[in-house]
């Protein structure tokens, strides 16, 4: 049977205890006499929206009273930015929605000091570029970011793919390395950058080879509205819009 928790009505009570880890941290932010304990209640449930993506049933009961909290005057200037924190990072997490991995130390470190890990992004021509990311940072935000960063301006037809490739030694020292065809897989722009590079170092642990994995940032192959092809890539050729032209022998006299 649900305990009734002091300063909640029943209904919220029901949410908190439904809503798991979210809902347990969120509680602790009520009824919280002491100004720095409620400021690292704030910012526990900071870290932990941004790492665990709450459920509908939960997102708009916990989104309006984190709002509610961040602008009220009452509660202490270190109280209301971490509500708006908060509120930012549940936003963030409820679009990406569940991560496939549990965040990295780093990350965490990272986010509780308002910072950027970066990574390289690779392009078509092998040069490379830093992105800026955090725990949260979806392949759509990541491909907007790019965008921004060599002033593409036309995007929309851009994304991520995720490329890999073998790499087999010879046997002698004086010879180059053999390298086997890229694979390259397009990442969905709800994919979190922090997934992909964690399915990276999971690839890498679990294969004995020498794999080369990384990011590549290119344009898809056809555009969001020619999902309805069902042709493969190979049964796709290009038509010229002119008539062919006929080559005769010239006429005798």
């Amino acid at each position: 049977m649900l305990k009734r928790e002091r300063g909640l009505t029943g209904v919220e009570s029901m949410r908190y205890h439904a809503a798991g880890p979210c809902g347990a941290v969120l509680r602790t932010t009520r009824c919280n006499g002491s100004a720095d304990s409620a400021v690292r209640a704030w910012e526990l449930l900071h870290l932990t929206a941004a790492v665990l993506a709450p459920s509908r049933d939960f997102l708009g009961f916990a989104s309006e009273y984190i709002n509610e909290c961040a602008h009220a005057e009452q509660n202490p200037a270190g109280v209301r930015a971490a509500a708006i924190k908060a509120l930012g990072a549940l936003k963030r997490s409820a679009k990406a929605g569940a991560r496939r991995h549990p965040p990295m130390a780093e990350e965490i470190e990272a986010l509780r000091s308002d910072r950027r890990l970066s990574t390289i992004v690779f392009f078509l021509d092998e040069t490379f570029e830093e992105l800026p990311y955090d725990c949260m940072t979806t392949v759509g935000e990541a491909v907007e970011s790019l965008a921004s960063i060599i002033r593409l301006q036309q995007y929309q037809t851009f994304s991520l793919f995720e490329s890999r490739k073998a790499l087999a030694v010879k046997a002698s020292a004086m010879s180059k390395e053999d390298t086997a065809a890229e694979e390259a897989t397009i990442l969905q722009d709800g994919t979190l950058i922090s997934d992909v590079l964690q399915d990276f170092r999971v690839a890498k642990a679990e294969k004995k080879e020498a794999v080369q994995m990384r990011i590549v940032f290119k344009k898809r192959m056809f555009r969001d509205t020619d999902e309805n092809i069902t042709a493969g890539p190979w049964a796709l050729s290009y038509q010229s819009p002119l008539p062919p032209l006929h080559l005769c022998s010239p006429r005798t006299p």
